[in-house]
């Protein structure tokens, strides 16, 4: 069964990677990063409280083109 995008399940997965870091693994915050032009990747990260700190120009290179990416963070 296919799920329709939108249906929270990204959302559900990276809290659930929140709790893990946070509370087993004891880390102090969590990094992200998303190509500027993913916006749904964007939106699953506002909706677990993370929060953009910086643009990294340039940072990967997908398809042939290097692309800018956003950094992100939620802190512990």
């Amino acid at each position: 069964m296919r799920r329709a995008p939108g249906a929270g399940i990204a959302s559900a997965a990276v809290d659930e990677i929140a709790q893990f870091g946070f509370g087993e693994l004891g880390l102090h915050r969590l990094e992200a990063g998303t190509a500027t032009a993913n916006i749904a990747s964007q939106r699953v990260l506002e909706h677990n409280r993370f929060t953009k700190v910086g643009l990294l120009r340039g940072h990967l290179r997908l398809q042939g083109e290097w692309v800018d990416h956003l950094l992100w963070e939620r802190p512990g």
